[in-house]
This record gives structure tokens, sequence and C-alpha cells, in this order.
């Protein structure tokens, strides 16, 4: 039981963490100033990167 809800956990924390980057991802397309293509690739680089962990921790639990 204990395992079902720490799994559950991190699924809430993935999906918190992905839809705060999606929100930060639409205030930078958003945005004009020069610097903000920049700030679009880093947050999207990030998005890519919760959803490799998502997949690995996926991975890991079914294993278990």
């Amino acid at each position: 039981m204990q395992q079902r809800n720490s799994i559950t956990e991190c699924k809430h924390c993935l999906q918190n963490l992905h839809l705060h980057l999606r929100m930060k991802l639409d205030i930078a397309k958003d945005d004009e100033r020069p610097q903000t293509l920049e700030n679009i690739r880093r947050i999207q680089a990030e998005i890519k990167e919760a959803d490799q962990q998502g997949i690995e921790l996926s991975k890991a639990f079914k294993a278990e």
C-alpha cells in the first residue's frame, strides 16, 4: 500500500512539474523581448527532460 501511495505521489509531482513548465512556455511565447527565444528553448529542454524522467520512473515502477 505504501508503494502505491509513493507511485501516485510521484506521478502527481511529475504532472505538476509538466503543467508548470507548459505554463512557463506559454508565458515565454507571449514575451516579445530578445531573450525570449533562448528562454523558450530552455523551457522546451526542461519539458523534454521531465518527460524522460517520467518514462524512466514508469519503467522503474513496472519493474518492481
